[in-house]
């Protein structure tokens, strides 16, 4: 089996099967199979090629011996396993669950499921099945680098299963749970006419340490409920960057594609420390970051989920310096108002300070709208409008740069520049440049030099003001 077995030369194997045939029913006497310490006998019948009854026993001592043959190293796993199920009424294809009475007992083994890269180790697993319903409980369990402490799945019901799962982990590491990489990553939908078409259930998750890609936090707890191919989750709680998010969501399985709802809040994280995970080059900002909003999507892939987003995110920063930031390094160089900053702001060592920073997105199909974007500064106020492609991972907008103290108080001193640039009177001197290409990296190119009065500053000062006690 590619991947998951490899059965060497010299490796001690033997199999046995005995059966008989009448009619449309296939009867098996005595199926035997052994491989190394493992040992497996089956007896049963196979009606129409499709309806199974069956009797099956597994015995498997110092499973380390074979541990070699499932590309497993052989110093990392040992213990027993045994399986005694009896199965009534399996049809092919599986549209609900048959009648199993029996037990499965793991203790310190192993075991590969199809399609995830990595194999699950030093598993303590005990299942108890009584007809109609059934009970796993495991009591340790490794993947990678996740931990689990305890996981209990209760079942009730054959046809159209009840069930609860619950699941408390030391350490979870999405990356641990991922495909093997031979088939890209899609959602798949719930067939109706399956077992997970006709259950419904709760199942919660907590984990002390969490690592979702580039995204590091610490006690993460979900809780969710599913029913008619519906998940709902009410509550995602996590945190993370020194902050928390506080998430709510709905996932469909039900329909055409699946669909995706989630609104939430992610307040009071260090937004130094949530760059610097994301991998961003081009930005070094530090304050304190509140995000608010909703989102929608539908599709299968990555692509097709990020291409189909929609929804509204507000981005709110406060009380910080931006030390880097490729966009307004390229504002001052056209403004060539480094040498007038220089003593006022050092952007080059000790950053821009900063009072608020952010902007409210609206958008469709991937495609992200804002009118009040804003940066408020001592000595500076940007804002602007525009919109950010995700499917392009482009932008393009206009910012308007009002040097409020420094220019203006350097204008004063210049006669002849402040009577071409700033008329008595008329307020504070403004300066437009379209903002167009990559999003980590844009292009500018001078728009519109004009003035603006003090009121309409203020009023501009205020556009991003949102009630802090969303968030707490």
């Amino acid at each position: 089996i590619p991947g998951y077995m490899k059965k060497e030369k010299g490796t001690k194997s033997k199999a046995q099967v005995k059966f008989s045939k009448k009619g449309p029913v296939v009867t098996i006497d005595d199926l035997s199979y052994e491989l190394e310490s493992i040992n497996v006998r089956a007896r049963g019948t196979i009606a129409d090629s499709k309806k199974i009854n069956a009797d099956i026993t597994l015995d498997a001592h110092d499973i380390k011996s074979v541990a070699k043959l499932f590309f497993l190293p052989e110093e990392t796993t040992s213990g027993d396993a045994s399986l005694n199920l009896v199965i009534k009424d399996l049809e092919l294809p599986i549209v609900k669950l048959p009648n199993m009475v029996g037990n499965v007992k793991i203790k310190n083994g192993f075991f590969h499921l199809p399609d995830l890269a990595k194999p699950f180790q030093q598993v303590d697993l005990l299942a108890d099945f009584k007809g109609t319903s059934f009970d796993v409980q495991m009591n340790a369990l490794t993947c990678g680098q996740s931990v689990l402490r305890k996981g209990v799945l209760k079942v009730d019901g054959l046809e159209t299963p009840r069930f609860s799962l619950s699941i408390d982990m030391e350490r979870f590491n999405l990356v641990d749970f991922a495909g093997d990489g031979k088939k890209p990553f899609r959602i798949l939908l719930i067939p109706q006419e399956s077992i997970l078409g006709h259950a419904s259930g709760e199942m919660s998750l907590k984990a002390q340490n969490v690592t979702l890609g580039r995204i590091a936090g610490k006690n993460l707890e979900i809780s969710s409920v599913m029913a008619d191919r519906k998940i709902t989750v009410p509550e995602l709680k996590m945190e993370l960057f020194e902050g928390e998010a506080d998430i709510q969501g709905t996932i469909d399985l039900s329909g055409k594609l699946p669909n995706l709802y989630t609104n939430g809040k992610v307040g009071k994280i260090k937004s130094d420390l949530a760059l610097k995970a994301f991998g961003s080059k081009t930005q070094d900002i530090t304050g304190t970051t509140f995000i608010n909003g909703n989102l929608r999507s539908e599709g299968t892939t990555v692509i097709d989920l990020v291409g189909n987003m929609g929804g509204e995110v507000t981005i709110y920063n406060s009380d910080g310096v931006i030390r880097k930031w490729n966009l307004l390094a390229k504002i001052f160089g056209a403004l060539n108002v480094y040498d007038l900053l220089r003593g006022k702001v050092d952007f080059g060592q000790n950053g821009l300070v900063y009072y608020k920073l952010g902007a409210t997105f609206t958008g469709s199909k991937g495609v992200f709208h804002t009118s009040n974007f804003l940066l408020d500064s001592a000595s500076m106020v940007l804002t602007g409008n525009g919109q950010l492609d995700l499917n392009k991972k482009e932008m393009d907008g206009v910012i308007h740069v009002s040097p409020l103290i420094v220019l203006d108080r350097t204008l004063d001193q210049i006669p002849i520049v402040r009577n071409i640039l700033k008329e008595p009177g008329q307020g504070f001197l403004y300066l437009s440049y379209n903002i167009r290409g990559p999003l980590d990296d844009p292009d500018i190119a001078p728009s519109i030099i004009s003035t603006i009065g003090s009121k309409t500053i203020e009023t501009l000062k205020n556009i991003l003001t949102l009630p802090i006690g969303v968030f707490e």
